[in-house]
């Protein structure tokens, strides 16, 4: 099953993000992380025009990686360092984000266009409701009130947001909802996209020597391979307290801690298979017997010590069709019927709107393959302006 493109987004800045306020600057560095002034049109949906600094913003909104890219290159710039191989690996990241997010972009203005012209209507209270939880956001991260961030141009955003995600769900009605025959119908027939490994269910104590101080720079702790030898002597007397050891004394994300260390694989599965995990912790697994099989203390990459618990084994095979699993694919074949009837809404409303590229003060049909990089139909009939493909932004 295909996933369906990434929906309206939330507007809010990858800033908000854990992992991206991490990165802490003097007051007068904070002017690098600005987008080039150089602001063209880059694309026209009907009689609106897309604007490069509207996509990057986008860009923004949609990662922190992104963030950290724009901040790395305007600091590089600011320090006179920036060089031709810094551009071309800028750019190598910088093009295939900016192509997806033009494509968000151009599909979901025709979507805000569409809903506009159907008249459709916000639920009130439910937009006053997540206006103000996202208002709540901006403020705590004093955000509020900086440029393109006023309560009205939120507000706006927000509005424009949620038409979007209400048009999208006009295109569906209860009869697309999966029914158990066919969620069924769907596991025998494709078994093999159920297979999983030998999964582990396993505790771990991490113990960071290299900390970021409030400074936002490195500190390395000397003291931090004897507090993990110590911690793990403790484990060893007593392997039922390394649930409790773990939420008060391990340096894993919260969320981990708050489960006692508690690793999982993926798609929440409380079993970790070897081959998704990092080496150190695969090779620290082997050789383990549950329910308290406790690994000696290892070295994790850089910066880190770790030793893990392991609790139970599951043996590989077939995942058996359990209440989880029903829904998981419910929800993967709905999300195929929704991401088909845009596919075709989107064919449609690029046959009755004008949609083109701008370059260079020129506007030029986009080609198929790019408004449809996975499958490319053909749409219109050829266009000679259109061979000279899609130039870069």
């Amino acid at each position: 099953m295909r996933r369906s493109f990434r929906p309206a987004c939330s507007f809010l800045p990858a800033l908000l993000c854990a992992g991206a306020l991490c990165v802490s600057w003097a007051a007068g560095e904070e002017k690098r992380m600005t987008l080039d002034l150089d602001n063209e049109s880059v694309a026209r949906v009907g009689i609106e025009a897309l604007s490069k600094r509207e996509i990057e913003s986008r860009m923004l909104n949609a990662s922190a990686e992104m963030v950290r890219l724009f901040a790395l290159r305007d600091r590089l710039k600011a320090d006179g360092a920036w060089t031709p191989e810094h551009a071309a690996q800028f750019d190598e990241r910088y093009l295939p984000a900016f192509n997806e997010e033009l494509r968000n972009a151009i599909r979901e203005r025709l979507m805000l266009q569409q809903a506009k012209r159907e008249r459709l209507e916000l639920d009130r209270a439910a937009f006053a409701r997540r206006l103000e939880g996202v208002l709540e956001l901006y403020r705590k991260h004093k955000l509020l009130f900086t440029p393109g961030n006023s309560v009205e141009e939120i507000r706006k955003r927000l509005r424009a947001e949620m038409l979007v995600e209400t048009f999208r769900a006009s295109l569906m009605d209860f009869l697309d909802a999966p029914r158990r025959p066919e969620i069924e119908r769907y596991y025998r027939e494709h078994p093999e996209e159920f297979r999983r490994g030998t999964g582990y269910s396993v505790r771990r104590i991490r113990v960071d020597c290299v900390r970021t101080g409030l400074d936002g720079r490195e500190v390395v702790d000397p003291g931090a391979p004897k507090r993990a030898e110590e911690l793990h002597a403790e484990a060893a007397r007593d392997p039922s307290c390394f649930k409790e050891l773990a939420a008060k004394h391990s340096d894993d994300p919260e969320d981990v801690r708050k489960k006692g260390g508690l690793l999982e694989g993926s798609d929440g599965d409380p079993f970790l298979e070897l081959d998704d995990s990092e080496a150190p912790l695969a090779r620290a697994l082997r050789g383990l017997k549950p329910p308290d099989g406790l690994s000696p203390v290892f070295e994790m990459g850089r910066g880190s010590f770790a030793f893990v618990l392991l609790i139970d084994v599951r043996a590989a095979g077939i995942r058996p069709l359990d209440a989880s699993l029903l829904e998981k694919i419910g929800k993967d074949l709905l999300q195929e019927k929704i991401r088909l009837k845009e596919e075709a809404w989107f064919h449609k409303a690029l046959a009755e709107n004008l949609v083109q590229r701008i370059e260079g003060g020129r506007e030029t049909n986009f080609r198929d393959a790019f408004l449809f990089p996975d499958a490319a139909p053909t749409r219109r009939p050829a266009d000679p302006a259109r061979t000279r493909g899609e130039a870069n932004p």
